[in-house]
């Protein structure tokens, strides 16, 4: 059978630690179903030396079809254009098709400077994949959820309807799961609050749609009795949004004697005693906490809903009943002061000595995000605040150079890639380098 789409997940995986790639598997259930032949390569899996490079790339993607749909996020990005960029002068037939959460919210501003991509795909792709593909050599109009390029024009239709009814497993059947480090499952898409650092929520309208417990379970138990998986994680947003279903799917994955352990994305001020109970005693052996700063001027300004001492109170319960519980912080918000910062570091020694597992990353303004859109006029580009981001570990110079290049030609569409310029900011870094606190 001819293959009708290469299906490329561009994603490098940290440290070795691949994850089974979720998103492009429920993108080929869909296309499978509607009739589609999918050629699936995963990045994540390559064996390049230095797999950054827009030769590697190209590379991997050899021999693919005249359709080629990538799937990356944002760390990944430039190297991507720079490869289809070549590709597309190399196979000008070829239809370039961009989606996953890198390409997303800068879509028209990939269009606008990259000729060699014809479709960018806007948030959940499912519907939108197949609804393309049936119409790709005729009129566009009608495809929601796409952006896309109509001669010299750009042009971008509705958004796609979101998906509420999410029962659909993954194909599973097209990968070797056992190659991967690590699995991870979704039973649920979105997050109602508004983290005004965050693209997550605004991407998916504020609204979390949820899989049945019963299809979530059946998954489950595909993965433990077809490939042996013992242990997974929940890629949830927020995994304990509903408390009652939370409580729900204890109680069945209990009383279907399901034995797989389990860890997932909590929320300080969504968690509480009994429910730690109730998910420890289904295997939960581990969760994370987005906590961000140590300094409650920071948390009432970023949205965050809780108190310092509501984290630290949240997380010393967390450590008695999972066996693993990471606390993540951000720095180099635009408004946080030098005595904030402190407060945040020493905070931060306090979660430490709690149990918890501390990770701290600095301020990435994601384009989608309302802190992009109030200081969006504040974004500085630097190498060496910026090699956290896209190559820790990678000594590859003249690609680091023609990476940097191209990031600092088009800040629109790699803000991610940038910090916002604040009072301090290179004082905080240098504290931090010299503490080795950056994570």
């Amino acid at each position: 059978m001819a293959t009708d789409i290469t299906l490329a997940n561009l994603v490098l995986a940290p440290d070795n630690e691949s994850f089974v790639p979720i998103g492009p598997l429920y993108l080929i259930s869909s296309l499978e179903e509607g009739g589609y032949n999918v050629d699936f390569r995963d990045y994540q899996l390559n064996s390049f030396k230095d797999p950054l490079t827009p030769e590697s790339i190209l590379t991997f993607l050899e021999d693919s079809s005249d359709v080629v749909g990538i799937s990356c996020i944002f760390n990944m990005l430039p190297s991507v254009l720079m490869a289809v960029d070549e590709l597309k002068k190399r196979h000008p037939e070829k239809k370039i098709i961009l989606g996953g959460p890198g390409p997303t919210g800068v879509a028209e501003h990939i269009l606008r400077h990259f000729s060699s991509v014809d479709v960018v795909v806007k948030g959940e792709g499912e519907k939108t994949i197949v609804e393309l593909l049936n119409r790709l050599d005729r009129d566009l109009r009608n495809v929601r959820g796409i952006c896309y390029r109509d001669g010299n024009r750009v042009r971008v239709n509705p958004p796609q309807e979101r998906i509420k009814e999410l029962d659909i497993l993954p194909a599973y059947h097209r990968i070797k799961i056992r190659e991967y480090a690590n699995v991870g499952i979704m039973t649920s898409r979105g997050c109602p609050y508004r983290c005004s650092f965050c693209e997550v929520s605004p991407l998916w309208g504020h609204t979390n749609y949820q899989r049945s417990i019963e299809n979530v379970l059946e998954e489950l138990s595909l993965l433990r009795d077809r490939y042996g998986i013992e242990s997974i994680r929940f890629c949830d947003d927020t995994f304990v949004l509903s408390r009652k279903r939370v409580l729900e799917f204890c109680s069945e994955i209990r009383k279907e004697k399901l034995d797989i352990s389990w860890a997932c994305m909590g929320r300080v001020n969504l968690m509480d005693r009994e429910l730690m109970r109730e998910m420890c005693r289904a295997g939960c052996m581990g969760v994370q906490y987005g906590v961000e700063s140590g300094s409650n001027r920071v948390l009432q300004k970023i949205n965050k809903g809780f108190t310092k001492q509501m984290a630290k109170d949240v997380i010393k319960k967390s450590v008695e009943y999972f066996e693993h519980v990471i606390s993540t912080f951000i720095w180099g918000f635009p408004f946080e002061s030098m005595e904030d910062f402190y407060e945040t570091i020493f905070f931060m020694s306090s979660i430490a000595e709690a149990g918890s597992k501390i990770k701290f990353f600095l301020l990435s303004p994601s384009p989608l995000s309302q802190l992009y859109r109030d200081y969006k006029d504040n974004l500085r580009f630097s190498e060496e605040l910026c090699s956290e981001l896209v190559w820790k570990g990678y000594d590859n110079f003249i690609t680091k150079k023609k990476i940097s290049a191209m990031i600092r030609a088009y800040p629109e569409i790699f803000p991610d890639f940038y910090y916002i310029d604040s009072e301090n900011i290179h004082k905080k870094y240098r504290l931090l380098k010299n503490s080795e606190l950056t994570g």
